[in-house]
């Protein structure tokens, strides 16, 4: 079945709101590390929907490193410590925070690091080392 313009539009959408895609792949020269963002634009009042989808965004984060998929579609990136950030425009409520505390003890079981970025909006899609 062929997607209409609408969903194809939608599968593409960056944001937490849609855990199919990398949000963006970049490097982070001065430390060396391939950093892979997930963006949320929306405030962090949306409930349990926006956690569950902030959850399963990540979780297709860990799986696509450590599955192996990076280092697939990247070989120039094999073997370059990975940095799995968040960049919001506000600070994340507590629910948000304790989500990802625990992404942040999985992810360094799995040598991983995860971070938040509180930026302006401006600076959502901006690499690490321009803001």
């Amino acid at each position: 079945m062929a997607e209409t313009g609408a969903e194809a539009g939608e599968y593409l959408q960056r944001g937490v709101a849609n855990p199919e895609i990398v949000d963006l792949v970049t490097t982070d020269p001065r430390r060396g590390h391939v950093v892979l963002v997930l963006i949320e634009d929306r405030g962090w009042g949306l409930g349990k929907e926006q956690l569950e989808q902030l959850n399963d965004k990540l979780s297709n984060y860990f799986v696509y490193v450590i599955d192996g998929h990076l280092a697939e579609q990247y070989p120039q990136y094999a073997g370059w410590p990975v940095r799995i950030q968040l960049d919001t425009t506000e600070e994340p409520s507590s629910e948000a925070r304790a989500l990802l505390r625990e992404a942040t003890r999985v992810g360094a079981q799995n040598g991983l690091a995860v971070v938040v970025r509180v930026l302006d909006r401006e600076d959502l899609s901006r690499a690490p080392w321009e803001t």
